[in-house]
């Protein structure tokens, strides 16, 4: 059997189909036999489990820097860099929504050009048809080029595999317009450039934009506003270390909305620092950390821009924590449409800075004020055990959901209801429950009723990106599909003792005809529903089921080679069963 035209071999991996699979060097020969079936099946039955302990490879080969995006669908993309003979390839993963690995065994490449030191200077942004924008850099003639690229949901690069080349620069934030078109802003040597991107990966404008300071600026963070205009969020240095936060708005052309960027702190802020910029329709919400003049501390605070570049909370915003004993760091904000209410979460230390607690703060959205009173809602008390927030904050529909991790390097989720106290039993529950060391936390927001945890960790075979699911119920583990949110009547069916599910399905592979073996304690009329990896619907079809086993037929010969998901659905029960196959 010969190598398809688009693959290759190269060291340990095998490109193939767009996707990135291991291979044992002693077992290229079994690789010229085997290759449609290694690509095909073997990367793709791995799910969320409940052993922490193991939790999920995100991928199979080795990661150096990670950052991941939710989809609106319940997936997550995990963009890494992994190193290959010297150099570091720019890969791409998709987790479904059951912890399933989409895109092979360690995803699609992205990129393999010389990266530098730079990995870790990157981002990601999901668009609303699940596409991923992909914002780096590589080293070209000595100096630093900014590229994004463009991934589809089915692993596919649209804009090819050499992305595109946007000029000199460093740090770039990516967005995608409703009209197609993508945004991206970057550092150059002290100068913020812009540009946008036309849908067939065409540059716009024939110059990149620019925003400029005599003391340099840098680190901008893309929002997107209603219609055609954008902004961001950046700094203003005001020395090597020290910098102000500014915003200033777009419209479709580029050119600035306020006559003046707005200076968002009266307090001194970190260059080397990138912030929680969330937005909701035309306004932008920052949580950020700071100095205030002739303070020896860090104060958390979350600022509210207006369209009209008013700062309703004030010249600096509003305070998560006036407990004077203690310093804030790592603030994440997270805007909850259901109570126009914005969280926030931030770590606590003593003065010391060697002692780690967390603390939360709820804000109404008009005024500013604290709901938690002035000094916040302490979750847990600056101790040696060295409790620190990490990834994002997210939102569940009876309040926030964080990840942190202890002085044991375990890594725990924690869910609190709308006054701050914990709501689960037990009130944290373990991501990550090895004592390694981990790094590059990563955590998504709640969709379908679920958050994902990303991060690193060497569990004795190298550094790999490791992910595991956690539910707003405080549950983990595989679920036979992300619940959605319900309302108390559908909440209740789920109580009665209804059971419903796929005990087997064979033969997996398939090719022509695929045997459904359902097991129920009702009679029902269902609903079969197969999608393909990126979630499309390519067969449904309405069955009558009995009390007990239930043995069906499903023709699959009209469906193309590649991974599918069967599940059903019944009017007495809301929970989906689904289960994972794959078309040879």
């Amino acid at each position: 059997m010969n190598l398809p035209a688009n693959s290759f071999i190269e060291s340990s991996y095998i490109y193939f189909d767009n996707r990135i699979h291991l291979l044992n060097k002693s077992n290229v020969k079994k690789f010229y036999l085997l290759a449609f079936l290694l690509c095909a099946v073997l990367h793709s039955f791995a799910q969320w489990n409940s052993n922490t302990f193991d939790n999920e490879k995100a991928a199979l080969a080795s990661s150096s820097d990670i950052v991941s995006a939710a989809t609106n669908d319940g997936r997550t993309y995990v963009v890494y860099y992994t190193p290959v003979n010297g150099r570091y390839y720019l890969i791409a993963q998709l987790l479904g929504a059951d912890g399933s690995r989409l895109l092979g065994d360690s995803g699609v490449l992205i990129s393999k050009r010389t990266s530098g030191t730079a990995t870790f200077v990157f981002t990601v942004y999901v668009d609303t048809a699940n596409n991923l924008f992909v914002g780096y850099q590589y080293q070209k003639a000595g100096a630093y080029h900014v590229l994004v690229s463009k991934v589809t949901a089915k692993g596919k690069l649209p804009w090819g595999r050499l992305g595109v080349d946007l000029g000199e620069g460093l740090s770039p934030s990516v967005i995608s317009m409703p009209n197609g078109e993508t945004v991206a802003a970057w550092d150059n040597n002290g100068v913020i450039n812009y540009q946008k991107i036309g849908y067939a990966g065409d540059i716009v404008w024939p110059a990149s934009k620019t925003i400029t300071n005599s003391n340099g600026v840098t680190r901008p963070q893309l929002v997107l506003m209603p219609g055609s205009a954008f902004g961001f969020v950046y700094q203003q240095k005001t020395g090597f270390f020290s910098s102000n936060l500014y915003e200033q708005r777009f419209n479709n052309d580029g050119s600035p909305v306020w006559a003046n960027p707005v200076k968002l702190s009266s307090y001194v802020t970190s260059t080397f620092h990138s912030y929680s910029v969330i937005n909701q329709d035309d306004v932008t919400y920052v949580g950020y950390y700071a100095n205030p003049a002739n303070q020896n501390n860090f104060v958390g605070l979350v600022q509210k821009v207006n369209g009209d570049g008013s700062l309703p909370w004030g010249v600096s915003g509003s305070i998560i924590s006036n407990n004077a004993n203690n310093y804030q760091f790592d603030v994440s904000v997270a805007y909850s449409a259901t109570t126009s209410r914005v969280w926030a979460v931030t770590s606590i230390s003593d003065i010391n800075q060697v002692n780690f607690g967390i603390a939360v703060q709820k804000f109404d959205v008009a005024s500013g004020k604290q709901l938690l009173g002035s000094n916040g809602k302490t979750v847990f008390k600056i101790s040696s055990n060295y409790q620190r927030q990490a990834g994002n904050l997210a939102l569940c529909e009876n309040g926030p959901l964080f990840m942190f991790y202890d002085v044991t390097n375990k890594l725990y989720a924690t869910g609190l209801d709308t006054s701050g106290n914990f709501r689960w039993t037990g009130n944290t529950l373990e991501l990550g429950s090895t004592t390694n060391i981990k790094s590059r936390y990563n955590f998504t927001g709640v969709y379908q009723n679920q958050a994902v945890a990303v991060w690193q960790e060497d569990k004795g075979d190298g550094d790999l990106a490791y992910a595991q699911n956690i539910m707003c119920d405080g549950t983990t583990g595989f679920t036979s599909a992300p619940k959605a949110v319900y309302s108390d009547a559908l909440r209740a069916k789920q109580n009665n003792a209804t059971s419903v599910r796929i005990k087997n399905i064979f033969p997996n592979p398939a090719h022509d005809l695929l045997n459904v073996n359902i097991e129920s304690n009702i009679a029902d009329k269902v609903s079969i529903l197969i999608t393909d990896a990126s979630g499309k619907t390519v067969k449904l079809l309405s069955i009558n089921i009995t009390n007990g086993s239930n043995n069906i037929q499903i023709n699959i010969a009209a469906l193309s080679t590649g991974n599918y998901f069967i599940k059903f659905i019944g009017k007495n029960f809301y929970q989906n069963a689904t289960q994972h196959f794959v078309k040879y």
